[in-house]
């Protein structure tokens, strides 16, 4: 018959073998992953477990008789004195904080401890037993997921999400008179010539080196964040109300010393719009983002590499500026765009031996806008290939009907390289007018030769192939290489306007154009002077050698139909 509570009919054990002897429990607390101690009051270690030496690599001789917080990390020790002042009344201990090493690395521990139960809660010298465990991995992979919910990766700035948070805090305390709060819109001018130059590798380079600068102009309490590509923020919740403008002057100095990426030297500049609130205004944050971002938006109209203050008449320039993009947005759909034409002369014979076409717009309310009020919206907007489409569909379909000798040129932006297909744009054209290739000119900006881009490069190969022309426009107002200039499939080169104005008041102007012309000869390229407007800037540039000009001397651009005339 089996005995009571033992159903399987064995012997029942005898006390004396369900005890562990010393050595049984040494073994036991050695298998456990925890780390087992005993401490007198306030964490002083007085036997610690078999586990210590793989937590802290030393042997346990050298730690008994000290207590915690010679060991806990400088940061965790307010918290873990809590703990334990906590602990006295509870009789309980628990909390996580960081251990140091011997080798001076910290990890993570949880630690658990209770009072011994036969102590006198009221004793002041009451012994307690506990557990450390290591929770290092989980500990940093929470604190990484924390971080990856409010910080951009990249660079380690803030992103939009903790901003945000943060900013609803400040202005509540600047609208209670707690203090100022400023905000400051960083944004980097030109960047997407570094990405075209250097691929984004490059460009992503280029941005945490750039946070690295902005970080190191901050004060303490200032949050730097990233709230777009090559956008940052910076939130100052302290401070007098100039010192928006001295961050920003720390900033200029701190990028003129350039950057190296890639092995490249770059010269980097920002734009800045700064607003804010004093002490006891009100205001929204998203109003206080909204005022920064129009303000840098005036910066950036400003030419960059500036700061500029929201005020309040740039809510309606937004608005207008936001008016006209849609505005142009529709022109695109509903065929608005149109081209005017130019003619370009043979400076021996006075003869027209081409035209230029120019984007024209048929504004609806605004009548013809010219595209100097436009194109710099489309660039911002990303409207540029559509736009170039639509200008060299009517230059190639105008072209067609005027004289064979005659040839029309087309400006293309170095967008439509990046954000088109110009390749095939250039030949639909061509097929759907039915022009014959070598009559089309290509004009390409200087700020395409400051782009090490193998793609646009190649693209203008491929053109060349058909037996479009290729010409450099603007030469000589920009800063583009002669280097850079050899490395581009170009046929002609068209002397920048303002020079050629330039020749008779002021020499430089007068050597610079020169230079051109004799450069362009010895390379074997035909040279076009733009913006003649008086004889004597005709004949001097016939004196110098240059073969083709246009300007209001010769005529003013002109519609399709007035072009055609000018042709027959």
């Amino acid at each position: 018959m089996c005995a009571p509570g033992d159903e399987t009919g064995s012997p029942p054990v005898a006390a004396s073998d369900a005890r562990l002897d010393e050595s049984g429990i040494r073994r036991l607390l050695g298998a456990l992953p925890q780390l087992v101690w005993r401490s007198g009051d306030h964490g002083v270690w007085d036997w610690v477990g078999p586990q210590w030496g793989a937590y802290t690599g030393d042997d346990a001789g050298t730690s008994l008789g000290k207590g915690w917080l010679q060991f806990v990390h400088p940061d965790d020790r307010p918290a873990t004195v809590r703990a334990w002042e906590s602990a006295g009344i509870l009789g309980a201990l628990e909390v996580e904080h960081r251990l140091r090493r011997s080798d001076g690395a910290y990890r993570w521990y949880q630690t658990r401890a209770a009072c011994l139960p036969d102590d006198d809660p009221a004793a002041p010298d009451r012994s307690w037993v506990g557990t450390s465990t290591d929770v290092d991995v989980v500990r940093r992979t929470q604190d990484r997921i924390q971080f990856l919910a409010y910080h951009d990766v990249l660079t380690g700035a803030a992103n939009r999400a903790l901003l945000e948070k943060v900013l609803h805090q400040t202005v509540d305390a600047a609208t209670l008179g707690a203090g100022w709060c400023n905000v400051l819109f960083v944004d980097l001018d030109r960047f997407k010539a570094v990405n075209d130059r250097l691929g984004h590798g490059g460009g992503d380079d280029l941005l945490r080196l750039f946070a690295e600068r902005l970080r190191g102009c901050l004060r303490d309490g200032d949050l730097l964040a990233r709230t777009g590509g090559d956008e940052f923020v910076v939130l100052q919740r302290a401070g007098p109300p100039e010192e928006p403008t001295q961050l920003a002057e720390r900033l200029r100095r701190a990028l003129a010393q350039g950057f190296t990426v890639q092995g490249a030297a770059l010269r980097v500049t920002a734009s800045i719009g700064i607003a804010g609130l004093a002490l006891g205004e009100t205001g929204a944050a998203e109003t206080l983002l909204l005022q920064a971002d129009l303000a840098v938006y005036r910066a950036k109209a400003a030419g960059g590499d500036c700061a500029r203050f929201y005020e309040s008449w740039m809510e309606a320039m937004l608005r207008a500026h936001r008016t006209l993009e849609c505005d142009l947005r529709r022109a695109i759909a509903n065929h608005e765009l149109d081209a005017h034409y130019q003619p370009i002369i043979d400076i021996a014979t006075g003869q027209v031996i081409g035209f230029e076409a120019l984007a024209r717009w048929r504004h609806p309310q605004r009548g013809l806008l010219l595209a100097a009020s436009f194109l710099p919206l489309a660039e911002e907007a990303r409207l540029m290939p559509a736009i170039g489409a639509t200008v060299l569909d009517l230059a190639c379909s105008a072209a067609a009907l005027w004289d064979r000798r005659l040839g029309v040129t087309v400006n293309v932006s170095a967008s439509e390289f990046a954000d088109g297909d110009l390749l095939r744009t250039v030949s639909d054209a061509l097929a759907t007018a039915g022009l014959s290739p070598e009559r089309l000119e290509l004009d390409v900006t200087e700020a395409l030769l400051t782009v090490d881009d193998h793609h646009a490069i190649a693209t203008l190969h491929d053109i060349r192939a058909l037996g479009v022309r290729i010409a450099l426009d603007n030469f000589g107002a920009g800063t583009a290489s002669l280097a850079a200039l050899c490395r581009f499939p170009f046929d002609a080169v068209r002397v920048d306007g303002s020079l050629v104005r330039g020749m008779q008041a002021d020499p430089a102007c007068y050597a610079m154009v020169k230079s051109v012309v004799a450069l362009a000869v010895s390379l074997d390229l035909q040279v076009t002077a733009a913006g003649v407007e008086t004889a004597t800037e005709l004949a001097v540039l016939q004196s110098i050698g240059c073969r083709q000009a246009q300007g209001f001397l010769f005529g003013r651009p002109v519609a399709e139909s007035e072009s055609l005339l000018v042709s027959l």
